[in-house]
């Protein structure tokens, strides 16, 4: 499997996240909230090599908006975190019935603004 470099949210602020955007997000919907990707592969071949950011650092994610379509459901976020997606953002919802994938994330372009909420993740690779 690919590695992937992210911001992995803490339980608490992934709890609050879909709490934020309960009403969004279709039952028969894959729930994820889990992550902003910085980049596919390893921290050294992305963004944050040439940073001050290390592995396993806490840092603060903004959710700003939100989109979505028939296939996924995502919150747009502001940090100082580079990352290598052109929209920053934290997928939450995937419609995996509807052959909808995580990824499609990066396409959706109809972002709204939401009530910004402060989230904490971790640096992490896997």
């Amino acid at each position: 499997s690919k590695m992937i470099t992210a911001v992995v949210l803490n339980k608490e602020s992934q709890n609050r996240l879909l709490a934020h955007f309960q009403g969004l997000i279709p039952a028969n919907w894959e729930k994820i909230a889990h992550h902003m990707t910085v980049n596919m592969g390893s921290m050294e071949s992305g963004p944050l090599a040439q940073t001050e950011y290390q592995l396993n650092q806490n840092v603060e994610l903004t959710v700003v908006s939100y989109a979505y379509d028939d296939k996924v459901i995502a919150a747009g976020v502001e940090t100082d975190v580079p990352s290598g997606n052109a929209v920053k953002h934290i997928t939450l919802g995937v419609n995996r019935s509807g052959s909808g994938k995580p990824v499609m994330s990066n396409q959706i372009t109809n972002w709204q603004q939401t009530s910004p909420i402060v989230l904490t993740g971790v640096i992490q690779q896997y």
